[in-house]
């Protein structure tokens, strides 16, 4: 094996290390996108009673990132409403607009859907809220851990690329 293949492999492993935590990057800024937007639907809902379809269109427009993806998604879904439940929209939508997010995320994300629209105000924005601070809990956790996650993504993959091309050109 030559020096440059040793290289390239050790180039590799940095390189898997980067795309590893460059996703973690992209789940902590959809987890605070998406909490930042749910602070918005609650005033929206609690003040002016916005119907969910006109709240869809409205975060669609304001919205940054990851939530205004997903939300211009929805109202793009909405359409379909009465043939399709908004449940099923809510979910096609999540399912298509938010890759970033992982499992629990999601489950966090859908159970939200479930509440809109089909129970009390009260009981909407209470969903709401717990909603918005699960995904900042999240996004807090992910945040002090993602520091060392790519230290240890780093130093492991590196190594790792490292070991192996020393062994390659013994």
């Amino acid at each position: 094996m030559t020096p440059v293949g040793a290289v390239l492999i050790l180039l590799a492993g940095l390189s898997a290390a980067w795309r590893l935590t460059r996703e973690q990057d992209k789940r902590l800024r959809a987890l605070r996108s998406l909490a930042l937007s749910l602070q918005h639907l609650h005033a929206e809902l609690s003040l002016r009673l916005t119907s969910l379809p006109e709240l869809a269109e409205l975060l669609a427009q304001t919205a940054q990132g990851t939530a205004g993806r997903f939300f211009s998604t929805l109202y793009e879904k909405l359409q379909e409403l009465g043939e399709k439940s908004f449940v099923l929209l809510w979910q096609e939508s999540a399912q298509s607009a938010l890759p970033e997010l992982s499992g629990e995320d999601r489950a966090i994300w859908l159970r939200l859907g479930e509440t809109l629209g089909r129970y009390e105000l009260e009981e909407q924005l209470s969903a709401i809220e717990l909603c918005r601070a699960e995904l900042e809990y999240r996004a807090k956790a992910l945040a002090e851990a993602l520091p060392g996650r790519k230290r240890l993504a780093y130093g492991l993959l590196g190594t790792a690329g490292a070991l192996l091309s020393i062994i390659l050109l013994s």
